[in-house]
């Protein structure tokens, strides 16, 4: 195999990404804010729908682009709310992309299986992570995690595979027929 520079091997994952993009992207995200307890969340991702089951089953979040819904089962609640544009953390493929454009990439460590990477944002937009780490595998080409932090939250993506079906996004209110709602449009 011939020599490829950071930024090859990202565009490369890029590549292949974005050839998945219809499929969907399943993955598992860890939060972390200072002086508290990480939260887990396995993300299910499909075009603009997200379903979001938060610490194995202690809150279900289903989005689209005009409505969000949250269940407590604990408490047996629904919450509904709009979403806005500047809501939420980005959970879907679309992270994976522009990397080898807006970020200096820097190869850290090889192993057998994976390139580590240390990206530097070139120029930092609002709202946006100046850093971020990133390893991709060598046989697939497949991004096996991301981290990064933005503002005090220390945010990492793992275990990325892709197919989602239409199913696993959608909230079906007929599975909470006796939840109490609060409708918050």
């Amino acid at each position: 195999m011939l020599a490829q520079t950071p930024n090859e091997i990202v565009a490369q994952m890029e590549a292949v990404m974005a050839q998945h993009q219809d499929e969907g992207v399943i993955m598992t995200m860890e939060m972390k804010l200072p002086g508290m307890d990480a939260v887990s969340a396995k993300v299910y991702t499909l075009g603009k729908k997200t379903h979001t089951i938060i610490d194995g089953n202690k809150s279900y979040m289903w989005t689209d682009e005009t409505t969000s819904w949250s269940y407590d089962p604990g408490q047996n609640q629904l919450t509904i709310s709009p979403v806005s544009s500047s809501s939420g953390v980005q959970t879907d493929g679309a992270m994976f992309s522009n990397i080898s454009k807006d970020y200096k990439i820097k190869l850290t460590n090889e192993s057998e299986y994976a390139w580590f990477f240390k990206c530097k944002r070139i120029k930092k937009q609002k709202g946006e992570s100046k850093k971020m780490d990133l390893i991709v595998a060598k046989d697939t080409y497949y991004p096996i995690g991301l981290s990064t932090k933005a503002l005090l939250i220390s945010i990492s993506f793992k275990n990325i595979s892709f197919g989602v079906t239409e199913d696993q996004v959608t909230f079906n209110p007929a599975d909470y027929p006796n939840a109490t709602i609060i409708d918050k449009r």
